[in-house]
C-alpha cells in the first residue's frame, strides 16, 4: 500500500513554539547508531542490474523525517533527513537494518540513489544484548526488498563508539557509522490542537502555531488521547475524534486511510499509519516523527479539531 505518499512532498520545517512540553527523569542509558551514508557502484560487482524484480515501493517506506529538521534540546538531539533531489531511475533505494537476537532495527530510504545520506538514529539501550551477540547488518533496496549487501559483526563492535567505515558489505563500497553513547531520554509530553480546518501540508507548513511534529525513537511506546469535536460541513453535524459514521464520506479520505473513519484523528510516522480517535498506545518502529492530523482531504469547510496530549515514554 502506498502509504505516505503524502510526506513525499517538500517540507518545511515545523517551528518549537507554541504547543507545550513536559520532561520526566531520566531513564537507562543507550547507544544512538547513526548510518550517515553509503557508496554503491552504478551496478552489482557481476555486472548485473540492482534491481531484480518487483516493484517500486519505497513510498511506503519513506516518511516522518523527509524534509524535516526540528531541534529538540530537552531530547538532547535533532531529527533531520533530506528528499533526494533528482531521483536516480535506475539506482536503488537504500536502508538499513540491524537484527540482532531476534530483533530488527531499521531506517527508512530516501529515494533512489548511488550515494545515500541519512540522519536517523537507532537507539539501542545498553546492556539490551550481549557483546559477544552477533549482529546482522544489511542494506536492503526498498525497490524489490532486495538485499544489497549484508555485514555480520560482533554487537560491542557495532556499538563500539566512535565514526568509522564500514566495507566488505555486499555489493555496497562502504558504509559509514557512527555511535556515541546517551544518557537515558526523559519522558516527553507533548500538547498540541490539531485544527480540522487545515489540511497536513497546511501543519506541516507552519500554519498553526499550535501543532508540532513530535520526534520519537524507535521502540518508544507513545500513548495519544484527543478530545473535541470537528465538523466536516458546518456547524450542524459534528463528530469526536472516532469520526464519522463507516461509509460516510469516503471519497474524502487521505490515501493510506481508505479505512479509517472520516474527519477522525490519524497519524501518520515512518512506514506505519494508525487510527488514533479518542486514544491509541502504540510502539514505534522507526525513528522519525509524529504526525497528527484530520482524515479529511476536503478541509475547506470543516469547523473545530481536536485538543491531543501525547507522551512519548523510551523503553
Amino acid at each position: 500500500m502506498n502509504r505516505i505518499w503524502l510526506l513525499t512532498a517538500a517540507l518545511t520545517a515545523v517551528g518549537c513554539g507554541g504547543p507545550q512540553r513536559a520532561a520526566a527523569p531520566v531513564g537507562t542509558a543507550w547507544y544512538e547508531v547513526r548510518f550517515r551514508a553509503a557508496a554503491l557502484p552504478a551496478v552489482r560487482a557481476n555486472g548485473g542490474p540492482w534491481h531484480l524484480g518487483g516493484r517500486d515501493n519505497s513510498p511506503s517506506l519513506l516518511g516522518g523525517l523527509i524534509g524535516l529538521a526540528v531541534g529538540y534540546p530537552e531530547l538532547g538531539f535533532a531529527l533531520g533527513s533530506s528528499m533526494v533531489a533528482d531521483p536516480e531511475p535506475e539506482a536503488p533505494a537504500p536502508y538499513v537494518v540491524v537484527k540482532i537476537d531476534g530483533l530488527t532495527y531499521s531506517i527508512s530510504p530516501i529515494g533512489q540513489t548511488l550515494a545515500p545520506s541519512w540522519s536517523q538514529p537507532i537507539a539501542i539501550p545498553v546492556g539490551r544484548h550481549r557483546g559477544d551477540a552477533e549482529a546482522l547488518v544489511q542494506v536492503l533496496d526498498a525497490v524489490d526488498d532486495g538485499v544489497l549487501g549484508q555485514l555480520r559483526l560482533r554487537v560491542d563492535d557495532l556499538v563500539r563508539p566512535g565514526a568509522r567505515t564500514l566495507t566488505n558489505v555486499g555489493d555496497v563500497a562502504s558504509l559509514d557509522l557512527e555511535v556515541r553513547k546517551a544518557s537515558g531520554r526523559p519522558m516527553v509530553g507533548v500538547d498540541l490542537y490539531v485544527d480540522a480546518r487545515m489540511s497536513l501540508d497546511d501543519l506541516m507548513g507552519g500554519k498553526s502555531t499550535r501543532w508540532t511534529a513530535v520526534p520519537v525513537w524507535n521502540g518508544d511506546r507513545v500513548t495519544v488521547t484527543a478530545t473535541g469535536k470537528a465538523c466536516p460541513s458546518g456547524p450542524d453535524e459534528c463528530f469526536d475524534p472516532n469520526g464519522a459514521e463507516p461509509g460516510r464520506w469516503a471519497s474524502y479520505k487521505y490515501p493510506g486511510f481508505a479505512d479509517a473513519p472520516h474527519i477522525a484523528l490519524v497519524a501518520a510516522l515512518p512506514d506505519q499509519t494508525l487510527v488514533v480517535g479518542r486514544g491509541k498506545t502504540f510502539t514505534v518502529d522507526r525513528a522519525g516523527f509524529l504526525l497528527l492530523f484530520v482524515n479529511d482531504t476536503d478541509e475547506g469547510n470543516n469547523e473545530g479539531g481536536f485538543q491531543v496530549r501525547v507522551e512519548v515514554r523510551p523503553p
